[in-house]
């Protein structure tokens, strides 16, 4: 079993809990605190609201204490969206790429984390801190071959049209000061076309009767496939329908 959480408090780092249940755990949910338990020996979806107290008995979860669960089939495309995840991180929600700098520097790029996958022909960087003086942002090609040299002057980085990056290649960014010292290195990919339109075709709207549920599993799977952006706005919403 598989159980997705969210606190009834909003906290400041808007990811839900996700772990694992074993026989005998013991969960308590404190008011307003919603958990949904997916059980694989039936293929559903328990959905319980705090306060309520449960226990994970052999191939379910009983109640204890609390209002009844709703309970909902769970669709063979959600089931093997989990079962990817968890091949991928065994032991619950797998942290997100962190910016390259990691305060070493009195700046640092938040966008695009290390690896990220864009989904449009159009990528961005996003820049905290001081930037350095006379630096540049240079853009190399899969052969390691320059592709792009961009003054930094802004923290918002957009490129024009004569940047033209190609579906489904790999891309690698570095940061040099006037000197011509590396400061900061990193590595992005844009998607392919049919990837692009398989995520944003699978997008789940963000509205206040859409089961949260759903919102977690798109989530997981904009970040399975490295598209953190998107991946982080879907829990950052999850967190907004409270």
């Amino acid at each position: 079993m598989l159980k997705f959480g969210l606190p009834g408090a909003k906290k400041s780092v808007p990811l839900p809990t996700l772990a694992t249940l074993t026989f005998g755990s013991q969960i308590s949910l404190k008011k307003g605190d919603q958990l949904s338990v997916i059980v694989f020996s039936n293929n559903t979806r328990r959905d319980y609201t705090g306060p309520a107290s449960l226990r994970v008995i052999k191939d379910t979860v009983s109640l204890r204490s609390g209002a009844e669960p709703e309970v909902f089939p769970v669709a063979p495309e959600q089931l093997k969206v989990i079962q990817q995840w968890l091949n991928l991180h065994p032991n619950g929600l797998g942290d997100m790429p962190k910016p390259p700098g990691l305060g070493k520097l009195t700046f640092d790029v938040i966008k695009p984390l290390d690896g990220a996958l864009f989904l449009s022909r159009q990528p961005e960087f996003l820049l905290t801190g001081t930037l350095p003086r006379d630096a540049k942002l240079l853009i190399y090609d899969k052969d390691n071959r320059r592709f792009w040299v961009e003054p930094l002057e802004d923290k918002h980085v957009t490129f024009p049209p004569a940047a033209e990056f190609h579906w489904g290649e790999n891309y690698s960014w570095e940061i040099r000061n006037f000197t011509g010292g590396s400061l900061l290195k990193g590595r992005f990919k844009i998607a392919t076309e049919q990837q692009a339109y398989q995520l944003y075709s699978a997008k789940v709207p963000v509205l206040p009767d859409t089961p949260k549920i759903n919102l977690v599993l798109y989530a997981l799977t904009l970040q399975m496939a490295g598209a953190y952006p998107e991946a982080q706005d879907v829990w950052a919403s999850l967190h907004k329908l409270q």
